[in-house]
């Protein structure tokens, strides 16, 4: 067997024992702070960001698990659909929120690979918040502006960093931000498909201004 064929095989293999087991860590913004569970990671610190592997997802949940999921690779073209193309749309039958409203059991996500550049510890970023979709989009954006320049570039590496947004409701927020520090260049760089998260408890839990 070609050592092409092997890599591919143990690729896939991974990727089926990534999903399956859910060993992916989660990264989280929530009131100014990442954390990754009950840690929290400073400001500054740096990560490989698989700005290719991109995720979008819809996820509906039931009594605080995942009951279906729908996930779209944007690199290939998948384009979510609309809340009003999903089932549930009878706000009535919502189960109750945190703040006492009906909640809608269909949240839709961004779901971006980061890879520790100490430890190579692969963390998956999770926002169903409008800060955090606009930083993830504001990055993928940038990654794309530099491979139309140049086809082979690499991903970027990027340091957690954060930035204000105004609201309506609240003033200026924190929301996230993933500044660009330089660029990995190799060739050999595995795109790592990120898999959604298990539970509710394991989203950001921002309000989605």
């Amino acid at each position: 067997m070609n050592n092409a064929l092997v890599k591919d095989r143990l690729t896939n293999i991974e990727s089926a024992a990534r999903e399956d087991a859910n060993f992916e860590k989660i990264l989280k913004f929530k009131k100014g702070e990442y954390s990754i569970q009950d840690d929290k990671i400073p400001l500054g610190t740096e990560f490989l960001a698989h700005a290719a592997a991109w995720t979008k997802c819809w996820i509906k949940f039931a009594d605080g698990k995942v009951a279906e999921r729908k996930v779209y690779r944007v690199a290939l073209g998948e384009k979510p659909p609309e809340r009003e193309d999903l089932d549930d749309l009878d706000q009535d039958t919502w189960p109750e929120g945190l703040d006492g409203e009906p909640s809608d059991p269909w949240v839709f996500q961004f779901l971006l690979p980061l890879e520790n550049i100490d430890t190579g510890e692969v963390v998956i970023f999770v926002t169903a918040s409008i800060g955090g979709r606009t930083a993830v989009a504001n990055l993928c954006n940038a990654y794309v502006k530099r491979a139309k320049k140049a086809p082979n570039c690499g991903q970027p590496v990027i340091k957690l960093a954060m930035a204000e947004m105004p609201t309506k409701k609240f003033g200026k927020v924190p929301r996230p931000l993933f500044e660009v520090v330089r660029w990995d260049d190799a060739d050999d760089i595995e795109v790592i498909e990120p898999s959604p998260p298990t539970s509710r408890g394991d989203m950001d839990d921002e309000i989605p201004f």
